[in-house]
């Protein structure tokens, strides 16, 4: 399982390595341009290359199989909505999952201006398959949040590596 791991980690720095990781600049406005490395000039994104919209990559170390989510403006609801369910992604144990932004402004990480702090939410899958959104919610039952800064996932090479 880690030669697996260790493989997948190689092979997603080799892909990411195509995706620029610059230093944030001052006229960087939100933590989404910032990771693409744009300027505050580039951001609309609508209609440029898809593959350079990887954000980061998640990458679960874990021996269970993981849902995790980024809710909009930091603040997590228990009343599941489309673009809830629409944003939270599921992953395997050892798989990694690329994290693509979308060229609109429906993706809940466009809410984050560039110095916040962004935070992911960790769940184990069978949480959510056993119980409601709102019971989860209520008792936050999420194996753990972290927060990232956009400095934080350049320095990580983009690679967010579940239990962090």
């Amino acid at each position: 399982m880690k030669k697996i791991t260790s493989l997948l980690a190689a092979a997603v720095l080799a892909c990411m390595s195509l995706t620029s990781c610059s230093s944030l600049s001052t006229s960087v406005t939100n933590l989404v341009t910032s990771l693409l490395g744009l300027g505050s000039d580039d951001s609309d994104i609508t209609g440029t290359d898809s593959s350079k919209h990887m954000l980061f990559v998640m990458m679960n170390m874990s021996d269970d199989d993981i849902c995790w989510f980024v809710p909009r403006n930091g603040r997590i609801s228990n009343e599941m909505t489309e673009e809830t369910a629409d944003y939270i992604h599921t992953l395997a144990a050892g798989d990694v999952d690329p994290y693509y932004i979308k060229d609109d402004s429906s993706d809940p990480i466009w809410t984050y201006k560039v110095n916040d702090a962004m935070p992911i939410y960790v769940f184990k899958a069978s949480t959510l398959e056993q119980n409601d959104w709102k019971t989860v919610v209520d008792n936050e039952m999420w194996e753990t949040v972290k927060k990232f800064t956009a400095d934080d996932i350049i320095e990580a090479s983009k690679l967010l590596c579940y239990p962090f």
